[in-house]
Formats: structure tokens, C-alpha cells, sequence
């Protein structure tokens, strides 16, 4: 014990030191053991105090050690953790205390942090719920003793959640505010109030709770009533004035320059879109009559374009009104006739573009009928152009005028049907007049062919008679103005050649049928050698019979000849030609035949006249 005496050792020396000082103070035994009772009860004294002041220590160290070991149980059952307090073993409480000491640090500085999270998270919860304006819920209050993890997740989930609510109640709120702001910027407002800089400022000025929404939300509706009001007013106005704009001929620039230059909803805008608009509605009044004439005179270039007929056009009474009545309602109606006419005309325009046509191809027609109706057309001196135009015509009446015709009338016929109404040109029916068109045409094609039937008897009965005159000894001049003395057989032959050269011409002119152009030709050439069969000479029949078929047949090859380069041979006849196709010959001295125009179908007819002729010639060479 660092050199100091024991106790007992203590006890014993001043037990003999006071023996001897006893010894020579020669105490008696008396006091001696007077003494010695007073020092054992001193000393048993401080030694009560000593093992007093022990059993304390021992006392509270196990105190301690208790009370640790309830915290760290207890620490570690609120966080939910292993409570892992040392044992005690061969250690002495002081050491086991201490041991236990370490491991209640250890968990209090956990459980600090956890209360310090949990503190955390019910702080911003409180906020959050302040936020969006509802009560803080109780375990929110504040952390309490339970701080395990699972609660300290279930705080953390829940202010995910309120964050998520306001992140929710912001986007309701922006929006709403960025629209406001947008309307003020569209009238011109001002922001004023407290309320409405909260709006300026954004969510956060304004409030999360649902209060704060309704109000913002109904300040929204009350900005959009006002925006859409404004909108209607100049809506009102737009539309007046671009009706103005329509009647006025408002040019596309001024127009564009008034609309670039009043953007906006604001009251000066408006103001300026009124006075514009009864500025323009005082141009309107003052140029009405103007108006009206401008109206009258489209309304008149579509009636042309359409052939109109007076009895349409009179029924618009308006179109005759002057002074007073030529008002506001009299341009309505002229703009109304106007729009109705134009929408007619644009439905009868590709009718009107056949129809136009085809008047073209009539006037064509009408051209061609003069040409061929002038009998020296094809003696004339005209040159090729001429007779390139004629064919021309002829290709376009022939090709282009029916196809025009059939066209049209299907067309107009369609349209009829869908239109539920006829279809008028020059105050007539269309379709009327395409049919009676077509019976006029049909009769005047009936009369020609009645006329051209009527010739040709009567240029039949002529050759019968030349022919009993050249047996009485008479001579005619046929062909090509060679005039002959023979007997009788050979006149009969010269008449019969003359017949038969007659027949072939009036086959390549006839724009008849097929069946006509080969009555035409075969049966002229047997009936110019029907004499030779009655009667005559039968040797000399025989030669001069065939020798003027031949020729017959060299005059058709002439006339096909002829007709390929479009120079048709001059004829000559006596005045009883005029069968052939010139009426109105003289009756005296040789006249010329005018032919129809050379087509490929009158080609055709005069080979086969001239095959014809030359197989009659063969017959009779045979015969004879």
C-alpha cells in the first residue's frame, strides 16, 4: 500500500507505544483499560463509517449498473435495434458499470439521430400541411419515443405524399395564373391589390390550400368572362366592318393594314374598331347608288355569259330601281341575285364551254355549205389553200359536230337531272333546241336526197331519149367536146359512153349512202347499154357498145384519179346535166358539173363504178 502500515500493524504499534508511555507514567490498570475503550470505540467508529461508506458505493454502483442496463433496453427496444448490454462475468461491478456505461452511449447517440430525423420530418410535415391548408396530423406533433425505422419510413412515405399533393396543387395554380396574366396582357390590365400581385407572383404568394384555389379559380372564370365579353364585342365588329369591307371593294391592303394595327382586346382598341365601323358604315351610305351600278353591271356581264333570256332578267324588278328606292335592302338584293347567277353560271359553265364550241363548228358548217354551194369552186383559180381550208371544214363538221352534239346533250341532260330544273339559253330550253335542230336537219338532209333522186330519174329519162334520137340519125356532143357523124349503132354507142361517164361523175359526188353511190353507177352503165339489147345493128353495136363502156371505165378511173390530188376534172354536158347537181345551168352550150367536196368514201364509190363499167364492157364484148 505505497509503505504505509497496515491497519492492524497501525493497531498493534499504538497499542504498545501506549503501553509503554502507560508503562512509565505508571497508569493504573484502571485508566489503562479506560483508555483502550475509548480508542476501541473511536476506532470502531471509523471503521463503521468505513464499511458504511462501502456498502453506500457498492449500493449505488449497482444502482447504476441498473439503471443502465433499463436504458439500453429500452433505447434499444424504441429504435427496434439489438440491445447487445455486456455481461457481467468475472468483472467486478465497477467494470461491468463502465462496460455498461459504453453500450448506453453508444445507443443514445443513435437515438439522438434518430430523433434528430424525426424532428426533421414532422418539422416539414407541419409545413406541407400548413401549405395546402390542412391540420397536422397527431404523430406529426412531434417524434416521440418510438424511433424505429419502420416509423421513420412512414414519415418519409407521407411527406412524399404532401409533396406530391402541392407539387399537384402548383400545377392547378400556375396555370391559372399564367392565364390570368395572359388575359391582363391581352386587355391591357394593370395588376392591383394585394390579390392580384399575388397572382403576379406566382403559387407560392398565392397559396396551396383549397381555399386559395377556389379563389384563384374564380378569379380566372371572372378574367375569362371579361376576355370573352371583349372578344364578342370585337367579333360584332369585325364582322360589320368586313360586311362593309365586301360592300365597299375594300382593298386587300387597306384591309391588312387595319388588322395589323388593332391588335389586342383593350378598351382603346375597341374604340378605335367602332369609330372605323361607322366610318366605313357612312362610305357605305354615301356610295350606295355607286354600289349598286358596280352590282347591276357584274350582275349584267353574267347574264350575257350565261344568255339570260328578258323574261329572266326582268323578273329581278330591283334591277330598275332609282332616287329613294336604290337603298340598303336594293343592294342585298342585287348582291343575293348576283350570288345566285354567279353559283348557276359556274355550274353551267362546262355546258356553256360545249355549247360554245359547238356554235363555232355550226358557223363552220354554215362556211362549208356556202363553199360548196358556189358551182366554180372547182374551176376557180383558188390554189391549194382554198381547198385545204374546204377539206378542213368538212373533217371538223363531219368529225367534231356530232361528238359536240352528243356532248352536249348528255351533258345538259345530267344536268338537268341533278339540278331539278331546265336548262336555259337565250330564254329557251337547250335540249328543245338541240331537237329541233336536229328534226330541221333531218328534214333538209330528207328534201336532198328527195331532190337528188329526183335528178337522177330525170338524167335517166334524158340519156333514153338520146338515145332514139341518135338512131334517127342524129348526133350529140358527149365527153370531151368532140362532135361525131356515125350511123346509128355508134350514136347509140357515143350516148351510151356519155351515160355511163354521167353516172360516174354523179357517183363521186353523192353524199349518200352507200346503197345510193351503187345505184348511182352500176345500174346507169346497164341502162346506157339497155338500147343495144332492144335493138340496132348488133356488128356495129358490138364495137362501138364496147369501146364507149371502156371509155366509161377510163373516165371513173379519171374521176378516182382526180379525186387522190384534189383537182377534180372539169366536165362538160349539154344543159340536160343539170340532174347532176347544177340546177341552174343555162340550157344552152356546155356548162360544168360543180362536184361535192372528194371525200374517201366518194373514192371508193368511183373505183367500184369504175369496175362496174369495165365488167359491163367485158359482158358485151362477150356477147358480141
Amino acid at each position: 500500500m505505497d509503505g504505509k502500515p497496515s491497519i492492524q500493524k497501525l493497531v498493534n504499534d499504538t497499542q504498545v507505544y501506549l503501553t509503554g508511555v502507560w508503562d512509565a507514567m505508571g497508569t493504573t490498570t484502571e485508566a489503562r483499560t479506560a483508555a483502550l475503550e475509548t480508542l476501541r470505540e473511536d476506532l470502531e467508529q471509523v471503521l463503521s463509517r468505513a464499511r458504511d461508506g462501502a456498502d453506500a458505493e457498492r449500493d449505488e454502483l449497482e444502482t447504476e449498473r441498473s439503471t443502465i442496463q433499463d436504458e439500453i433496453a429500452h433505447m434499444a427496444t424504441c429504435m427496434e435495434v439489438a440491445a447487445e448490454a455486456p455481461e457481467q462475468g468475472s468483472k467486478g461491478v465497477i467494470q461491468h458499470t463502465a462496460a455498461l456505461r459504453a453500450r448506453a452511449a453508444e445507443l443514445a447517440s443513435l437515438k439522438m439521430e434518430r430523433v434528430e430525423q424525426m424532428s426533421a420530418l414532422c418539422n416539414e410535415a407541419a409545413g406541407l400541411f400548413k401549405d395546402i391548408g390542412v391540420a397536422v396530423e397527431p404523430e406529426f406533433a412531434a417524434p416521440g419515443d418510438k424511433l424505429t425505422t419502420s416509423r421513420v419510413h412512414s414519415f418519409e412515405n407521407r411527406i412524399a405524399e404532401l409533396r406530391a399533393d402541392k407539387e399537384a396543387r402548383r400545377a392547378r395554380i400556375q396555370p391559372s395564373c399564367d392565364a390570368i396574366l395572359g388575359i391582363w396582357d391581352d386587355i391591357g390590365h394593370a395588376a392591383s391589390g394585394d390579390e392580384e400581385a399575388a397572382i403576379a407572383a406566382g403559387p407560392e404568394a398565392v397559396g396551396f390550400a383549397d381555399g386559395d384555389i377556389e379563389k384563384l379559380e374564380t378569379c380566372l372564370e371572372f378574367w375569362q368572362a371579361e376576355k370573352a365579353s371583349r372578344e364578342e364585342r370585337i367579333r360584332e365588329i369585325g364582322e360589320r366592318i368586313t360586311v362593309l369591307w365586301e360592300k365597299l371593294d375594300t382593298p386587300e391592303g387597306e384591309q391588312t393594314t387595319f388588322l395589323e394595327s388593332h391588335n389586342g382586346l383593350g378598351d382603346d382598341v375597341i374604340a378605335a374598331c367602332k369609330a372605323y365601323m361607322h366610318a366605313k358604315a357612312e362610305e357605305f351610305q354615301a356610295r350606295l347608288d355607286e354600289l349598286v351600278a358596280g352590282l347591276r353591271e357584274r350582275i349584267t356581264q353574267v347574264w350575257d355569259e350565261i344568255d339570260a333570256g328578258e323574261e329572266e332578267r326582268a323578273a329581278f324588278a330591283p334591277f330598275a330601281a332609282s332616287g329613294d328606292a336604290v337603298d340598303e335592302a336594293c343592294w342585298e338584293a342585287h348582291k343575293a341575285c348576283l350570288a345566285e347567277i354567279e353559283a348557276r353560271a359556274e355550274r353551267m359553265r362546262p355546258i356553256l364551254r360545249i355549247h360554245a364550241k359547238r356554235q363555232e363548228l355550226l358557223a363552220d358548217k354554215d362556211e362549208y355549205e356556202r363553199i360548196i354551194a358556189d358551182p366554180t369552186r372547182l374551176t376557180s383559180r383558188r390554189g391549194g389553200a382554198a381547198r385545204l381550208r374546204e377539206e378542213k371544214l368538212e373533217r371538223r363538221i363531219k368529225r367534231d359536230l356530232p361528238k359536240a352534239t352528243a356532248k352536249l346533250r348528255a351533258m345538259t341532260a345530267a344536268w338537268e337531272e341533278e339540278a331539278g330544273e331546265e336548262f336555259v339559253v337565250g330564254g329557251e330550253r337547250l335540249l328543245d333546241a338541240l331537237e329541233a335542230e336536229a328534226e330541221a336537219e333531218a328534214e333538209r338532209k330528207q328534201r336532198r336526197v328527195t331532190q337528188r333522186h329526183a335528178r337522177r330519174n330525170g338524167a335517166a329519162a334524158d340519156a333514153a331519149s338520146s338515145g332514139d334520137a341518135a338512131r334517127t340519125g342524129r348526133t350529140s356532143t358527149v365527153g370531151r367536146g368532140r362532135r361525131t357523124s356515125a350511123m346509128p349503132g355508134a350514136t347509140a354507142g357515143s350516148a351510151r359512153s356519155g351515160s355511163v361517164r354521167s353516172a360516174s361523175r354523179s357517183s363521186v359526188a353523192s353524199h349518200t349512202s352507200s346503197d345510193d353511190r351503187s345505184t348511182a353507177g352500176v345500174p346507169a352503165a346497164a341502162s346506157a347499154a339497155a338500147p343495144i339489147a332492144a335493138g340496132g345493128r348488133k356488128p356495129l353495136a358490138k364495137s362501138t357498145g364496147a369501146a364507149n363502156a371502156r371509155g366509161a371505165a377510163r373516165n371513173g378511173k379519171r374521176a378516182a384519179v382526180s379525186s387522190r390530188i384534189g383537182r377534180p376534172r372539169p366536165v362538160t354536158t349539154t344543159a340536160h346535166s343539170a340532174a347532176d347537181g347544177n340546177e341552174d345551168a343555162d340550157e344552152e352550150g356546155p356548162s360544168e358539173v360543180p362536184l361535192d367536196p372528194i371525200t374517201p368514201s366518194a373514192v371508193k364509190v368511183a373505183r367500184e363504178s369504175r369496175t362496174a363499167a369495165a365488167a359491163m364492157a367485158e359482158a358485151l364484148d362477150a356477147d358480141y
